[in-house]
């Protein structure tokens, strides 16, 4: 609405009679737009992966009315979109309480408590019905996988991914879950050639590229991540998943500047998002700014107690601040969560030793 305010970037005691002429039937163009017209809006912006501009033009289509299932339908997507799960299952309430039909509030419902990590209440409520199409049956089935993963049954939620795939093959998260099932088992080809399967359905598809950075992160090929991550954001230009992927891969590369642009563009954008704020923390320690990464990582804990790297960042951080009983307990949290890290059982050892005491 800044143009309400200045006249294409001018201000006011400049333009004059300008201001009359042109700012005033602008901003009447914007305040008479109808219910209707607003949600159309919200549509456009959101085929261009502009949520939070969608998220706005929903917002003026319930001022105009407050009971518009529609716009509430398509607000709980778009928070979807943004990761506000709580929010999100809160619209879409809203929305069957208004007459959106169940049917239609399965795949964004089922997103939402996703988020929410409500594992179990997506087993109990998002199911396939008769009157599902091939289409939703195949985003329901995902979105049960997905949940099973979460529920720690891997062979159930895998073999989901691949129910959901028979039954609709355009459905292209049921490649994402496949990917990520073949990732579990050490396949990394395999789910390379999974999303690359999926691009081939939507080479647009801004998710799949980040999927696919992710993996390439992951494959320690960071000129390949980036291409991805930065090809991601060409189709969705707020996706925050992107961004932080492509600023860990910028702190691998010590690119610190670059990688503070993504950090931040993030903190902008979410509410004291957890790995944003370990990302910070992260760039702090590699500028040898110890007590700031140790207070960020703290953070960063209080937000996600369940984030295991930020456990281990801690044990670094306190051992390059010679704490190092507070750095063993740190790293004996992240072992406990992964046990594998052999590198980091040298580690422990290594601070416990330094710390006065042998190995435990």
């Amino acid at each position: 609405m800044r143009d309400c305010v200045t006249a294409r970037g001018f201000p006011l005691v400049r333009a004059g009679l300008l201001a009359g002429l042109i700012v005033l039937p602008a901003c009447d163009r914007i305040l008479n737009y109808t219910e209707q017209q607003h949600i159309e809006r919200a549509r456009e912006s959101q085929r261009h992966g502009k949520f939070y501009a969608a998220e706005i033009e929903l917002r003026n289509a319930l001022a105009k009315n407050v009971n518009s299932a529609d716009a509430r339908w398509l607000r709980g997507q778009i928070l979807v979109e943004l990761g506000r799960g709580v929010e999100a299952e809160e619209e879409l309430k809203r929305a069957r309480d208004l007459g959106m039909s169940a049917e239609a509030l399965k795949v964004p419902l089922g997103n939402a408590l996703l988020f929410q990590k409500q594992y179990r209440r997506v087993m109990d409520e998002i199911k396939v019905a008769p009157e599902s199409t091939q289409a939703n049956a195949a985003r329901i089935l995902e979105i049960r996988g997905r949940a099973q993963l979460g529920l720690g049954s891997y062979k159930v939620g895998c073999a989901l991914f691949d129910e959901a795939k028979q039954k609709d093959p355009s459905q292209v998260p049921a490649y994402w879950g496949q990917a990520l099932c073949d990732l579990g088992m050490g396949k990394m080809a395999d789910a390379r050639g999974r999303l690359q399967e999926a691009l081939k359905i939507e080479p647009k598809n801004g998710r799949t590229w980040t999927l696919l950075g992710d993996l390439e992160r992951g494959a320690n090929r960071p000129e390949e991540a980036t291409k991805a991550y930065g090809t991601a954001l060409e189709y969705l230009p707020e996706d925050l998943d992107a961004r932080l992927g492509r600023a860990a891969v910028r702190l691998m590369q010590r690119k610190w500047k670059d990688a503070e642009a993504d950090i931040n563009y993030v903190v902008g954008h979410s509410r004291g998002h957890y790995l944003a704020v370990h990302l910070r923390g992260v760039l702090a320690f590699g500028l040898g700014r110890y007590v700031d990464a140790k207070n960020l990582f703290q953070v960063a804990l209080r937000s996600n107690t369940d984030y295991a790297p930020t456990y281990l960042w801690l044990g670094f951080t306190e051992y390059e601040l010679q704490n190092y009983e507070t750095s063993a307990s740190y790293l004996g949290q992240f072992l406990a969560r992964q046990p594998n890290a052999t590198r980091v059982h040298a580690l422990l050892a290594l601070v416990q030793t330094r710390r006065g005491g042998g190995p435990e």
